[in-house]
């Protein structure tokens, strides 16, 4: 049985490049909280980074929802035809098969926790629009 856990963003201490082999165009920074393969579901949670300028390429991911939660500074997302600015405090949902991409256009660093939810044994993969 699993009791829970807790983790926290700033006691991890190194952001990585998670799709730099997959997509080196990609420059999004991650921490990852949380990899759970779970009864009904794979839950895997991770805080994201965008520094300024960076871009978190055009993708989409065939079966996963995927939750975004803004916690500093701003990015610009493109999410299906919708244009959004995630702030902090603000929520972004991502059905599956819907592209989306992330845009830091300011000169703060932009982060925010994002949360992708699927079906259980199938891992979490991005399908790049950038990439042959």
């Amino acid at each position: 049985m699993n009791d829970g856990k807790s983790v926290s963003l700033h006691d991890l201490k190194q952001w990585l490049r998670a799709y730099e082999k997959s997509n080196p165009d990609d420059m999004l920074k991650v921490k990852k909280l949380l990899d759970e393969d779970l009864d009904t579901c794979n839950i895997l949670v991770i805080g994201a980074r965008l520094e300024p300028g960076d871009v978190h390429q055009p993708h989409y991911h065939k079966h996963e929802t995927v939750i975004v939660y803004g916690l500093r500074g701003k990015a610009d997302a493109t999410i299906g035809e919708k244009e959004i600015e995630v702030s902090p405090d603000t929520l972004v949902y991502i059905p599956p098969t819907v592209v989306h991409k992330f845009v830091n256009k300011t000169e703060q660093v932009w982060e925010c926790i994002a949360m992708a939810i699927g079906p259980k044994g199938v891992k979490l993969e991005n399908v790049w629009l950038n990439r042959p």
